[in-house]
């Protein structure tokens, strides 16, 4: 009996070695004899438990759905009007999906993917946002569940090499259970302008596992189909955002940390010579691309802030890995869209000097944590997801969304901690994994809330205890719109004593004072912010917005020549913007062009909801101008339910009455006259209506009322609705067709 039989079995050397010692001396000398793609050890691969797999499958995917149901009720909140603007212009559907295709080679890092997956929505689904959010928890499905792939496909070929001693069953679940429920995620999901994260994540890992699929088949239909796919991804990538440029570098770094212990890198180069060339060479041409432009087709959570020079850029990044990316994983609480103790000027900030430390020591772990591929693994997500945002200065700085991809590469790490944990208990851990689950689903539920309303959104970033003055500013526009004039110009305020020099803070300031009617003031405020914007380099975007609300202290204050020039000099800027149209309605109005005032109030209803209180007045007066009667009289109601003023009331009216609703009419003046018997409007037009039925004594005795209290009444009194033939009062049905019933149509 030979030496070999007295061994025990699990000792035997292998009898297949990875590389066939006897055929050596058959090759070529300068052949380096090729590798065999199955794992190099002697112990045979074990079976995929396939029923498992799809278990922990379904698993994840109750996970994501517990995590993120809550926001298939969400709406449009925080930059999600501005991101989804472009919407309302397309007009000529062949047009928008020719530019999107030519970006897409031609300029592939302005996310012309993003965009059409938005217009995508809007053709299936319109305004119920609901849908638009589902598609997000779909994409967060995809991402985890690519990401579960990949994990296990990698950690099943270390375990059959015997590198690694946990399950790839439970490394995988649990890296991907964390991924799936962290509530740094939550943005990515909740927030549809946040889309591009789960998107570009969901590409690039199935890039990764295409690539994989390709490089270890054995036949031509594996390599074709994984090729395929790998090339697939990595183009829906690349065209979804700038964070695909790590891509070739994490495929190269996926090969190397892949290859058997006892081979050599060179020979993994030389076994895989094409391959190898073709990543080299996109990795060196990758950052050509840039010199096509990064335009992000989302707005920034800071949108309307100074972008910070390039110095002051680097610092923050590695400051902020450090005290809010690092610190919100470990303990995820306080995560915020304008989080605290961030912002550096200088290299020479402790924490930068720790978080450019943390980034080094991801480095560092490929040289010695090379005999544990799961860290360097972690490490090669982490820098994949971070090292874009690092080198390509944007101007959004710091945000969730962008640790979104690094954030799988720590999961990565704690999941092994799990699968440690696992090895020895069992059941412990898997009752610490659950917990652990419940917690972060419950922490991310919470998370998501904030996300479903703008006020909650900001109130919960104030919460923080951050003085944020980009909050107060968020807050005013919140209150604004609800009409809360004293609170919205207290938030603008507060804003301005904590950075007096925030161009946005003083455009929400102007905004708060036109709702009040202290026009002179927030023409004051208005230029400010143009100032600002101009000094500090704004976005035109921003600079746009002042200028706007500039062009609307002008309206208000009845010098509309002045204001049309300005919007139309912005309005390129602000495609399709609801605010724009309505300053130019309001201004062609007072200009007494009112079928231009008509068209563009219109445009405003339709575009923003939320303007709809300040252009119903204006909508039903421009109407009755043009004799469009029927549109005029339920602009008129919506007015008057909005605005239970003398003004509002007798514009009511007056539409009441040119549709032939003479009673109401009446009814409504006389009340008017008995609840502001000093008021010379309703007598006038109580003077006309009883004029226009027949009883001129009546009307007299209301012309002499309404002449004892203003002389001039009925020269200021314009009511082309009782202009037409005394009995002829009908609905607008008949007169659509003189003033552009094509538009009536529209509301």
């Amino acid at each position: 009996m030979s030496a070999e039989k007295g061994q025990p079995k699990g000792d035997r050397p292998s009898e297949k070695p990875a590389v066939d010692i006897a055929r050596l001396s058959k090759a070529r000398p300068t052949r380096i004899p090729r590798v065999s793609r199955d794992a190099p050890s002697g112990t045979p691969a074990q079976p995929v438990r396939w029923k498992l797999l799809f278990a922990l499958s379904g698993a994840l995917a109750a996970i994501v759905l517990a995590a993120y149901l809550n926001t298939l009720w969400g709406g449009l909140v925080f930059n999600d009007r501005y991101t989804l603007g472009f919407l309302s212009t397309l007009t000529k559907p062949e047009v928008f999906w020719n530019s999107i295709w030519k970006d897409s080679f031609t300029r592939p890092l302005t996310e012309p993917w993003l965009r059409a997956s938005y217009a995508m929505d809007f053709h299936n689904y319109g305004a119920s946002f609901g849908w638009y959010h589902l598609v997000n928890v779909f994409l967060q499905l995809c991402a985890c569940l690519y990401f579960f792939l990949l994990v296990f496909r990698v950690s099943w070929r270390w375990s059959n090499e015997k590198r690694i001693a946990v399950s790839p069953y439970h490394l995988a679940f649990a890296s991907a259970a964390l991924f799936a429920c962290h509530p740094l995620g939550s943005q990515s999901v909740a927030y549809l302008s946040a889309r591009w994260a789960p998107l570009l994540a969901a590409n690039f890992f199935l890039c990764l596992n295409g690539f994989l699929l390709g490089y270890l088949a054995r036949g031509f239909a594996g390599r074709f189909w994984g090729y395929g796919f790998a090339l697939a991804g990595a183009f829906m990538a690349l065209i979804t955002g700038a964070g695909a440029l790590a891509l070739p570098l994490t495929v190269i770094g996926c090969i190397f940390l892949l290859k058997p212990k006892e081979l050599h890198w060179s020979q993994c180069v030389l076994d895989r010579p094409f391959v190898m060339g073709i990543l080299v060479i996109v990795l060196l041409a990758s950052p050509y691309l840039l010199l096509t432009g990064v335009d992000a087709a989302a707005s920034p959570d800071n949108f309307g802030l100074p972008a910070l020079m390039p110095q002051a850029y680097l610092a923050t990044q590695f400051k902020a890995l450090a005290t809010y990316y690092v610190r919100c994983f470990l303990v995820p609480l306080g995560v915020s869209i304008d989080p605290s103790f961030v912002q550096a000027t200088s290299f020479g900030d402790l924490f930068v000097i720790l978080g450019a430390a943390m980034v080094a020591a991801c480095f560092a772990a490929f040289y010695f944590f090379r005999d544990k591929p799961i860290v360097c693994l972690a490490s090669v997500l982490i820098l994949s997801g971070y090292l874009p945002h690092l080198v390509i200065i944007q101007q959004e700085a710091v945000a969730d969304p962008v640790i979104y991809l690094s954030l799988s590469g720590m999961c990565l790490l704690a999941g092994w901690g799990f699968a440690r944990y696992a090895g020895r208990s069992f059941k412990q851990a898997a009752v610490a994994l659950g917990a652990v689950i419940i917690l972060l689903c419950g922490l991310t539920i919470w998370r998501n809330s904030q996300w479903s309303s703008d006020i909650a959104l900001f109130q919960a970033t104030l919460a923080t205890g951050h003085g944020s003055a980009q909050a107060h500013v968020l807050l005013s526009g919140q209150f604004l719109a609800r009409r809360e004039l004293d609170k919205a110009l207290k938030e603008a305020d507060e804003a301005l004593k904590i950075d007096p020099s925030m161009c946005i803070a003083y455009i929400a300031r102007g905004n708060a004072l036109n709702a009040a009617k202290q026009y002179a003031q927030a023409l004051a405020a208005f230029d400010s912010a143009v100032g600002l914007a101009r000094k500090q380099l704004l976005p035109e975007r921003t600079f746009a917005e002042a200028k706007i609300g500039l062009a609307e202290s002008y309206a208000r204050q009845h010098r509309s020549a002045l204001a049309i020039p300005i919007v139309y000099a912005v309005m390129e800027l602000l495609p399709g913007d609801a605010r724009a149209d309505f300053v130019l309605g309001l201004s062609n109005y007072e200009l007494h062009r009112y079928q231009q005032a008509f068209y563009y109030l219109q445009n405003a209803v339709t575009r923003d909801p939320a303007l709809r209180d300040d252009c119903w007045d204006l909508l039903s007066r421009a109407a009755l101008e043009l004799k469009m009667y029927d549109i005029a009289y339920r602009s008129a109601v919506n007015a008057a339910a909005m605005d239970s003023s003398p003004s509002g009331q007798i514009l009511l009216a007056r539409a009441a009455l040119a549709n032939g609703l003479t009673p109401l009419s009446r009814d409504i003046l006389k009340r008017l006259i008995k609840s502001h018997p000093q008021e010379a409007e309703p007598y006038a037009l109580m003077s006309r209506l009883e004029e226009r039925e027949g009883d001129r004594q009546l009307s007299e005795s209301y012309r002499k009322d309404a002449l004892k209290l203003d002389p001039g009444v009925f020269s200021k009194l314009r009511l082309p609705e009782l202009e037409a033939k005394e009995g002829t009062s009908q609905p607008a049905g008949n007169e659509k067709s003189q003033a552009g019933s094509g538009r009536a149509g529209r509301l």
